[in-house]
Order: C-alpha cells, then structure tokens, then sequence
C-alpha cells in the first residue's frame, strides 16, 4: 500500500482487508510524508491485525509511482497484489485472485472494479465487460491500454525485471517512466477475469470509498 494523507478513507480499506477471506500474509505500507495522522493509523492498525503489517515512512517524497514500486520491493510473499489507500476490496478478492495463480502460470491476474461517487453510488464498471479474453499471451493486448494498479496482482518474479523501468516512458506526462501499473500490465503477461474490487471518483475530483453491492 502507498499513502499520502489518506486518513478520509483509510479505515475503509484497512477494515477492507481485515474481511478478506483469504487472509492476506502481510500488509507493507509506504508513507509518502503524509502531514495528517495517516501513518498514526496504519500504527493502529498494526496493533489488531491478525496479519504482519510493516510500515515506512519516506525520507524525501518520492511520489506515488516510486512509492508503489518501493512498497512492492519490500514485500515478502510470492504475489503482490497492489492496494490504493482510499480503495475497497470486496471480500473474496485475495480468495479469486489467488486460485487462478495456483490454476494457471500466469504472471499477471487482473479484475475489473466499480466506481462510485462520493455517496458511494454505482457510476459504472471500469471496463466493459467484454473486453479481454480470460486468458492472454505475452503482447497479445493492446499496448496503450492497462488495467489499474488496484486491479493488479503480480508474481513476485516479475520484480526482477523492475531496473528495465527506466527504459520505458510514460508518453501521457514529459520526464516520467511508468508508472507501476503501466510497466507490469503494458510489459508482461495478463490474465483478465471478474469486478472484485470498488474503486472511487465523483465529477469534482474528490474520492470515496465503499464495497461493492
């Protein structure tokens, strides 16, 4: 997990994770220098997990690309499934994804997510549903299009590939490389299946997080 003065819906997502269930194995956070209570909660939370929860708090900001391939770098488990602070997994998450990595030799498994507004009202999916197959080969998807990092898990392998990042620009913003979701989805192999998650957005800007129906 990245945050940056994620207090506003931190719970939400930490509770999240508690009803997971599969259990996850560890939470690793990366604080960004938040200048609320942000990193005070994750501290808390700490204290009642019945998971392994490590958290960091960065000497300089690195932003959230950095800091996502930070938090991946630390983490100890064979899957790494990327988690946004202000975000809502629904239960069986970790469940699913985790049973089509011991089904397949995927590298990559993705889902689709719901977005909500503020009040935590269905706007639309992600994606249409029809959009990928369940499975897909190596460069066999359009390359301009990734799925969100809060879709994301990966094989912990693919971090070996992770100094090649910096051969690889994000063509959207002048002076960036990819960002974690657009390295690991754009590079590498993915397998598409089912809306597991809740994520969030309103028309002004602003974010909420609530589960899925």
């Amino acid at each position: 997990m990245a945050t940056y003065n994620g207090r506003r819906f931190l719970d939400a997502q930490l509770q999240s994770l508690l009803d997971q269930t599969r259990t996850p194995d560890e939470l690793i956070v990366c604080d960004d220098q938040s200048s609320d209570d942000t990193l005070e909660m994750v501290t808390a939370f700490a204290t009642r997990a019945p998971f392994s929860v490590t958290a960091f708090r960065n000497e300089t900001r690195k932003g959230y690309r950095e800091n996502f391939m930070a938090a991946a770098s630390l983490a100890k488990g064979e899957l790494i499934a990327f988690c946004d602070q202000d975000d809502v997994w629904r239960s069986d998450k970790l469940e699913k994804v985790e049973r089509l990595f011991d089904q397949t030799p995927a590298l990559l498994v993705h889902h689709n997510a719901r977005l909500v507004d503020t009040e935590g009202r269905f706007l639309r999916l992600f994606h249409p549903k029809d959009r990928f197959p369940n499975a897909a080969p190596p460069l066999s998807i359009d390359p301009w299009f990734f799925p969100y990092g809060l879709c994301q898990t990966v094989r912990r392998e693919l971090l070996d590939f992770s100094h090649l990042r910096t051969l690889a620009p994000d063509f959207y913003f002048e002076g960036e490389v990819f960002a974690h979701d657009q390295w690991f989805s754009s590079s590498l192999v993915r397998w598409a299946r089912w809306a597991t998650s809740t994520t969030n957005s309103s028309t002004t800007g602003s974010t909420a997080a609530t589960p899925m129906a």
